[in-house]
């Protein structure tokens, strides 16, 4: 999940809706729509579910994918991925 903090521009513009499940097995309906991510100097675009200020902050595989980065479970960071990213 995206937080939902507006941005400077005017905040977001969700498309859609969804009913999101929890770790608990709860179920909240949530904003979706289109963000440009950042995290760690790095920048992509991506459809994302906009969370409540309480939400975990969650980046997909999707996210991760157009960030071109892999990550680094024993330093617990981004790691650029090769020129030629990771699929094949």
């Amino acid at each position: 999940m995206a937080s939902g903090r507006r941005s400077e521009s005017g905040g977001h513009q969700s498309s859609t809706q969804a009913d999101v499940r929890h770790r608990d097995s709860s179920r909240v309906t949530r904003d979706i729509g289109y963000a440009i991510l950042a995290a760690e100097g790095f920048e992509t675009t991506d459809e994302v579910v906009f969370g409540e200020p309480s939400d975990l902050i969650l980046l997909g595989v999707r996210t991760l994918e157009g960030f071109s980065v892999t990550v680094d479970n024993v330093g617990h960071e981004l790691e650029q991925l090769g020129p030629h990213g990771g699929g094949c």
